[in-house]
């Protein structure tokens, strides 16, 4: 989801205003071409970069999944969906950022633009769903002793995860087309036109797309693997009070007799506990990470469009960096995913206690 757009260029740089109050045109569209190709390259070096780090960090995860041969385990096959979303990002969203950024203004026609901005969207609702995808799987391989009867469900919410991705983004066929410059008729751009008639039914989609891309699955994030946690730590708590039974059971008993058998269950124990100590600190880290991760790439993302929809005006003064620098902080999670989820989740990521 762009920002709002009104105007095909800044006012300051296509006109200017004569005493009488009359507006000539002072610059031709090369002219006005080259400005905006001076104050885009900052940004086109930063889309570059991304696309190269993206590129990067998602094929090395998706050779990672080809070497292991493991797709049948559920977490790969969701990790194989993730590194999917995050290369319809990096290879589409970011490509047409970068050309869009070299030749100005939009060359593809009115078709291409619809399509396209529904597509680059679907990417970004997709790598949201597949890693709320993620967190209930996580959850549910530590909280649940058997799978059986969650591939059914875990089916469903892949497909899920898609469909509603689907739907979120179609919209934007409908939103966006191509404008051209009244003063400069070769000058053209794929913008957001004023498609709803009503402010409130504008404001309820975009509400509806900061949920879906944003507050749903931080909250799923958030409640998945603090419940992992608390699992943990309650398991840990469980472990203790077992060994206190056996402390007491074996307490009557001859030490010099049952030497041997007092051993090895200390060492049971004690393993199992240093087990559980090492999953709850990794998985403190882990949460840390990932919802850092996610709340530095999204919330300055989620906080401007919430500007523009409820202060249209304010927002339009915001510097025009600092808006392209927020959106590119949502464009960076598709590059980070690979490092935060396949590196170190995976990798790293402590297995169930509860399964064999």
């Amino acid at each position: 989801m762009s920002l709002p757009v009104d105007d095909l260029c800044n006012n300051s740089l296509c006109n200017e205003t004569t005493t009488e109050g009359t507006s000539l045109v002072t610059l031709t569209i090369d002219d006005l071409k080259e400005l905006h190709r001076i104050n885009n390259d900052p940004c086109l070096y930063a889309y570059c970069i991304l696309f190269g780090i993206g590129s990067f960090g998602n094929f090395y995860a998706l050779k990672d999944l080809v070497k292991a041969r493991q797709l049948s385990q559920y977490i790969n096959l969701l990790m194989a969906h993730l590194t999917f979303a995050d290369l319809c990002v990096i290879f589409i969203s970011l490509p047409i950022e970068i050309m869009w950024r070299i030749t100005i203004s939009w060359n593809a026609g009115d078709t291409s633009c619809r399509v396209i901005q529904s597509v680059r969207l679907f990417g970004m609702y997709l790598s949201s769903n597949i890693v709320v995808c993620i967190s209930i799987d996580r959850l549910h391989a530590f909280t649940r002793s058997s799978r059986t009867g969650y591939r059914k469900y875990s089916k469903t919410f892949l497909i899920s995860a898609y469909i509603l991705a689907l739907f979120l983004s179609l919209p934007q066929a409908a939103i966006y087309r191509v404008e051209y410059h009244p003063s400069f008729p070769d000058y053209a751009q794929c913008i957001q036109a004023r498609w709803f008639v009503d402010s409130k039914l504008e404001k309820f989609y975009i509400a509806m797309c900061l949920l879906g891309m944003y507050f749903v699955p931080l909250i799923a994030i958030v409640f998945c693997y603090c419940k992992i946690f608390f699992h943990l730590h309650f398991d840990g708590q469980s472990i203790q009070f077992q060994d206190a039974l056996y402390a007491l059971q074996y307490r009557a008993v001859d030490a010099r007799d049952n030497k041997d058998i007092r051993r090895v269950i200390a060492r049971h124990h004690a393993n199992r506990y240093s087990i559980i100590l090492k999953a709850k600190r990794r998985t403190l880290k882990m949460t840390l990470i990932i919802v850092i991760a996610y709340l530095i790439c999204w919330s300055p993302y989620a906080c401007l469009i919430l500007y523009y929809s409820f202060d249209y005006k304010s927002a339009q003064d915001i510097d025009p960096a600092i808006q392209e620098g927020i959106l590119l902080f949502a464009v960076a999670h598709s590059c980070v995913n690979p490092f935060v989820y396949r590196i170190n989740l995976v990798r790293r990521f402590p297995i169930s206690l509860n399964r064999p």
